[in-house]
């Protein structure tokens, strides 16, 4: 009998202490998603983030996604990236692969995602490639005249 009650003890104790360290959530919600009290998944809570905040033409970024519920994160707009195709992390976390478009202009760009009941953006910065300075245009004469225009002193003139 007594052995019965260590082992009890013993149990209890381990799942305690097991569960915290776990990281276990009493309401089971995925890491980085948050419940309302009723149990479902808060929409308000929606969020958009691109990592870096900044890439030159041909970096690779990542964009992550969290609406507060299954959506199609395809619709992102992200007029300054090539998105491909957005993949489940967890729950209802999207993460998407993209890569700054080969043409876009250096400035600041805005990605966004309507979720329901929450439109949510995030900024990025296209910048311009490292080593390619702006060029200043080549000079159209290399020796630039002085003076009066050189017509003759008009000796031959009648």
């Amino acid at each position: 009998m007594r052995r019965f009650a260590y082992a009890a003890l013993i149990a209890t104790g381990a799942l305690a202490i097991a569960a915290p360290i776990a990281g276990a959530t009493p309401t089971g919600a995925p890491s980085g998603q948050t419940q309302t009290d009723e149990g479902k998944l808060d929409p308000s809570k929606a969020k958009i983030s691109v990592s870096p905040g900044k890439g030159e033409p041909g970096a690779k970024i990542s964009v992550s996604l969290y609406c507060g519920a299954e959506v199609n994160a395809s619709g992102i707009d992200a007029p300054a990236l090539l998105l491909g195709k957005a993949e489940v992390v967890e729950g209802t976390v999207y993460m998407v692969e993209a890569k700054v478009r080969p043409d876009a202009r250096p400035g600041k760009y805005t990605v966004s995602f309507k979720c329901p009941g929450k439109a949510v953006s995030a900024a990025f910065e296209v910048v311009a490639p490292k080593g390619k300075a702006p060029q200043q245009p080549k000079q159209q004469v290399k020796v630039k005249p002085k003076g009066a225009a050189q017509t003759g002193g008009g000796a031959t003139a009648s």
